[in-house]
């Protein structure tokens, strides 16, 4: 048998390396195969030639999210990286679980084993005596043993992990500024948390080193995604990961249930600072209003991409945690103020992507929140602005709009995405609405935007879902089965689709096609969360010719 050049072993074997998408990267890491993981690792036990070539591939990417023994994975990796270090410098990717959502008997090594690897893992670091003690403090709660394991990789690109609770030791260090001194946030009543003693019993001093902690820089750490809560229906306060605007590195953060309104927008504590580096911000099911997002824009001027997806009304608000007298017993969303947001502090922005379907459609009256108001308005100011993903209705309006999309649209416009905007009464929709809505889109095309080369359109297609209760699907009817008047039965419902349903080739008929623009029409899955199952779309996609 004729021994295989190593150059031809890595290329083959670089095909079984773990892979972490950034597709689905919010539903915690349940769609993931690590077939190909298992296989690096059986390689490395052929022979020492497989395990020079294997064993750099299996730890270039690492990833326990989603693992049902995730608590003792990250042990035993913890243990690999304090006997050999060097395998820690490999990692490039990196997806982690820093809560303690495990059942103890996934600790098949003991709490003993588990402590003494802990204890050698203090010994081979060189933390900033702050950030080292709050570790050692904290690594047996929900926080503090990612933040130990990442120590460990300094030179990780991109980051994944799914947090619970104050997390502060794992947002601290991917902060870069480990020696910083944390003031006391002089707001919240949860800063006690933040409040952390010297040795000598004295509170540390308030403000910021201008100095940074060489050795965990991470230097090369762009891109980080972060869950910030484990419960289906959870929210956590933006301050919470206030930190990681810290990391002069940044470019790229993604972050799932957070929440930038109300009186939480004080807690910040450092509001003055700002990241010149992050160049995009995606915020999935994230409570936001106007202040919300003018605290982004200021503290991060030189953002070119947003994305904002409102949840849906099962997601909790933050005073759900706290008194009745809170100022957030609601986000109230007025687009006038987005719009007016947008113009001031956007004009950066090269990408905008607003969704508010699933806060603006659902039972928003009947759990007496404020429905979503106002219009977003022209952006014609935002000389950058490329593509842009909103509905028409937060754009210009409903029906009764006297604005065209080609008012609103700045000349540098490339892409327009028009998410649905909310779930109208059925015959409105048909007989009316869905009509109008094409004629603004054929007047766009006819307008000649200059630079316009794609527009998509989403139409909803969820309507077999009307009456179908089912508490284990999160709620996805819209329609009460406890009201007689409200409840649709599978009669209805079938006379629903044979009435009000479009073919899929009548979405866009040919008297509205023009000439140099192609029309294609699919079907899609979009929106799935974990809780909520995808919804149906179809996507009619206008395309300049070329």
């Amino acid at each position: 048998m004729v021994a295989l050049p190593n150059e031809v072993l890595h290329q083959i074997f670089a095909e079984l390396e773990d892979r972490l998408p950034l597709e689905r990267w919010h539903m915690y890491g349940a769609h993931l195969d690590h077939q190909g993981s298992a296989t690096l690792r059986n390689l490395c036990l052929v022979c020492r030639q497989f395990r020079h070539i294997a064993q750099p591939l299996l730890y270039r990417t690492v990833i326990t999210e989603g693992r049902d023994s995730a608590r003792t994975v990250e042990t035993l990796l913890l243990r690999t990286f304090v006997e050999d270090p060097h395998l820690g410098e490999q990692v490039r990717t990196v997806s982690l679980t820093d809560n303690a959502d495990h059942s103890a008997k996934m600790d098949v090594l003991g709490e003993a084993a588990r402590k003494e690897i802990i204890r050698s893992a203090w010994k081979s670091l060189s933390l900033p005596p702050a950030l080292k003690r709050y570790m050692k403090e904290n690594h047996h709660m929900s926080c503090g043993f990612a933040a130990l394991i990442i120590a460990y990789m300094p030179l990780v690109q991109v980051v994944d992990c799914t947090t619970e609770g104050l997390a502060v030791p794992f947002y601290w260090l991917l902060s870069t500024r480990t020696d910083m001194r944390r003031p006391v946030c002089p707001i919240d009543p949860r800063s006690i948390f933040f409040n952390y003693e010297d040795e000598d019993g004295g509170i540390e001093d308030q403000g910021i080193s201008k100095a940074t902690f060489a050795n965990y820089s991470f230097p090369n750490l762009t891109d980080v995604r972060i869950r910030a809560v484990v419960g289906e229906k959870d929210i956590q306060s933006a301050w919470v990961i206030e930190d990681l605007i810290f990391n002069p590195s940044l470019k790229i953060l993604r972050t799932f249930g957070t929440a930038w309104y109300g009186e939480e927008l004080s807690c910040f504590k450092w509001p003055a600072h700002k990241n010149y580096n992050l160049e995009y911000l995606d915020l999935m099911e994230t409570y936001i209003d106007a202040e919300g997002l003018m605290t982004i824009l200021t503290r991060c001027p030189n953002l070119t991409g947003i994305a904002i997806r409102l949840p849906d009304e099962y997601r909790k608000l933050l005073d759900q945690y706290e008194t009745e007298d809170s100022e957030n017993a609601d986000c109230i969303i007025n687009l006038d103020d987005f719009g007016n947001v947008l113009r001031k502090f956007g004009q950066n922005l090269e990408e905008v992507d607003f969704n508010t379907f699933f806060y603006d459609s659902y039972s928003a009256d009947y759990l007496c929140r404020n429905p979503i108001s106002g219009i977003i308005g022209s952006l014609r100011e935002l000389k950058s602005l490329r593509h842009l993903k909103l509905s028409k209705e937060a754009l210009i309006g409903g029906s009764e709009s006297l604005l065209r999309l080609s008012d609103v649209l700045p000349e540098s416009i490339e892409t327009l995405y028009l998410h649905c905007g909310r779930v109208y009464e059925l015959e409105d929709w048909v007989e009316f609405e869905r009509e109008l809505y094409k004629q603004e889109v054929y007047k766009l095309l006819l307008d000649g935007m200059p630079n316009l080369r794609e527009i998509r359109i989403e139409r909803y297609d969820d309507w077999h879902e009307f009456g179908q209760y089912n508490p284990n699907l999160d709620d996805v009817s819209y329609f009460d089965a406890d009201d007689p008047e409200d409840y649709c039965n599978p009669e209805e419902l079938d006379y629903v689709r044979s009435e009000y349903i479009y073919p899929k080739e009548a979405e866009w008929p040919a008297e509205l096609h023009v000439n140099g623009w192609d029309v294609d029409i699919v079907e899609a899955r979009l929106y799935e969360i974990r809780g909520r199952p995808a919804c149906n779309r179809n996507i009619i996609t206008l395309s300049r010719k070329t």
